[in-house]
């Protein structure tokens, strides 16, 4: 039965897995370039492969070493079923870049639960995120979820709350004087420009719209559903949520102005998702959702391919 193998996290299951994500990571590359691509791309891709396939890996560990779900893999198997259903995110690869210090990043908060060495938990959890942020501006709004954490988990001790600012001193110091030796100053002040735009809005993509209201309606459901027990895992999720809703806001503000930021969305969602599939106490239901979950997007996939 297919719930019977993603219900446990053998090695067996972060092979089939990472051994999807690469056919699927390679497909839409052939699909964007075809099969001339220069050493530059091909160099790029690469690299971009590596980092989305430790981007996985790394997730399926977190959930499971911070107990975000039960010992599954469902949150995997989650993550590539929205790869599959938005293939265009990884056509941007400094957004996969981005997306991997993003999930470092939120690794450090949600690990700010544990009332050990907060202070290094926060600083390095900035630090990952202004490396992102040299990949992607708009990743830089996930400081707001770091400073949820501190107050979840952190309480009103005042150096907490500076550790960012530290972290932000000390990555200033070494990329402006990294940006002086190869004299590229003007990297900050081309790329850090956050523009607006207002596409979502005016032409709404109801694909996407209709992605952000189901997330959304998802992780409603699952706070729904656990209520106030399981304390520690429901703040969390709470933590969680922040980052979808933020990864929502990046998606609303700029709208098609660049594409891939669709992926900043799939870490929160794909756990949400995993969460409201072990509420599902009929195994009948769930290996049905399961099957759902795998065939769709395998279609969506091909039928892109195919276009």
């Amino acid at each position: 039965m297919i719930s019977s193998f993603f219900d446990k996290t053998k090695p067996i299951n972060f092979l089939v897995l990472l051994g999807t994500a690469l056919l699927l990571f390679w497909g839409a590359t052939l699909r964007f370039y075809g099969f001339q691509l220069g050493y530059p791309v091909f160099f790029s891709k690469a690299l971009a492969t590596a980092c989305l396939l430790l981007s996985i890996f790394l997730f399926g560990n977190m959930v499971k070493t911070k107990k975000l779900t039960l010992d599954n893999s469902f949150a995997m198997l989650f993550f590539l079923a929205l790869l599959l259903f938005f293939p265009e995110t990884l056509k941007n690869d400094t957004i996969v870049f981005s997306g991997l210090f993003v999930l470092l990043s939120m690794n450090r908060a949600i690990a700010l639960r544990d009332e050990k060495n907060h202070k290094e938990k926060i600083f390095e959890s900035g630090l990952w995120l202004y490396v992102a942020s040299f990949f992607n501006e708009w990743s830089l709004l996930f400081i707001i979820a770091l400073y949820m954490a501190i107050n979840l988990f952190g309480g009103k001790q005042l150096r907490l709350w500076l550790m960012p600012i530290a972290a932000l001193v000390c990555i200033a110091i070494l990329a402006f004087a990294t940006a002086l030796l190869l004299d590229t100053t003007g990297f900050f002040l081309d790329h850090y420009r956050f523009p607006l735009a207002l596409d979502f809005f005016l032409k709404p993509n109801y694909g996407l719209l209709l992605y952000i209201l189901l997330m959304i309606a998802v992780a409603l459901l699952v706070f729904g559903k656990l209520g106030y027990r399981r304390l520690g895992r429901t703040l969390s999720l709470r933590l969680i949520f922040a980052y979808l809703i933020i990864s929502v806001l990046i998606i609303v503000v700029t709208g098609k102005s660049e594409s891939g930021l669709e992926l900043f969305s799939f870490f929160p969602g794909a756990i949400f998702c995993a969460n409201y599939l072990e509420t599902v106490k009929k195994q009948k239901f769930k290996e049905i959702a399961l099957i759902i979950s795998i065939i769709l997007p395998i279609l969506a996939f091909a039928i892109w391919l195919l276009q």
